[in-house]
């Protein structure tokens, strides 16, 4: 099947940047889609997200802080400084010792941003040792740095 260009009144066509030339819209159109392909197949494009939102994912969480319960401790804290433009999906509790870990999402994580505190508790701890913890935010772009509680006892 071969493509035909239908001419129509010069006054209906979109008007493109002057600093593209003075191409019709199908020439700038398949333009964009041989620039498309080249950055989807080269990955240069998700390179260059990646890059982007990087910056924001220096920072790690604020004000963390741990608070013991029986055989278990509720881990506070705050959105990083920036989200760069880009949401914060969910944050990653990790307990020390033992390495067990827990993740927030959802609705928590989307409606308590900002300023306020977000918060996870950390089940299947041994009361009368003494824990810290981690707290990771996690988002298109991959982890923050890990922001680390002072230790906590769980206690009955």
């Amino acid at each position: 099947m071969s493509s035909r260009i239908i001419p129509f009144p010069t006054e209906l066509r979109p008007r493109l940047p002057t600093i593209l030339g003075n191409v019709d819209y199908l020439t700038f159109r398949e333009g964009l889609e041989q620039i498309d392909r080249l950055l989807e197949s080269s990955g240069l494009e998700r390179d260059f997200v990646e890059r982007a939102l990087k910056g924001w994912l220096e920072k790690a969480p604020r004000s963390v802080s741990a608070y013991p319960g029986d055989k278990s401790a509720s881990v506070h804290f705050g959105q990083p400084a920036s989200d760069g433009g880009s949401p914060i999906l969910s944050y990653t509790i990790t307990s020390n010792p033992g390495g067990s870990s827990i993740t927030v999402s959802g609705r928590d994580v989307l409606v308590l941003g900002g300023t306020h505190t977000t918060f996870g508790v950390v089940d299947g701890l041994t009361n009368g040792t003494s824990y810290t913890f981690t707290v990771v935010a996690n988002n298109a772009a991959g982890a923050s740095p890990a922001a680390t509680t002072a230790a906590v006892m769980p206690a009955p």
